[in-house]
């Protein structure tokens, strides 16, 4: 079984408007793939690609998501 990672844009980075947005307001988790970068944006998803100081990772449980780093 291969776990499923998702992320969460971190409140402080500069690309935090871009986490999507529940139709209850909350800030949802995306799933990410991890692609070699030169420029370090190594975090693939949601359209676009991150450093993994902008996000927060989680993996996904029988309970929901966990967070891992």
């Amino acid at each position: 079984m291969s776990g499923e990672i998702y992320a969460v844009i971190k409140q402080g980075s500069q690309y935090a408007h871009q986490n999507p947005i529940s139709d209850d307001g909350k800030v949802m988790a995306f799933p990410v793939q991890f692609v070699p970068d030169p420029a370090g944006y190594i975090v693939r998803g949601n359209g676009d690609r991150y450093r993994l100081s902008d996000v927060d990772l989680y993996c996904k449980a029988k309970n929901g998501l966990v967070k891992v780093s």
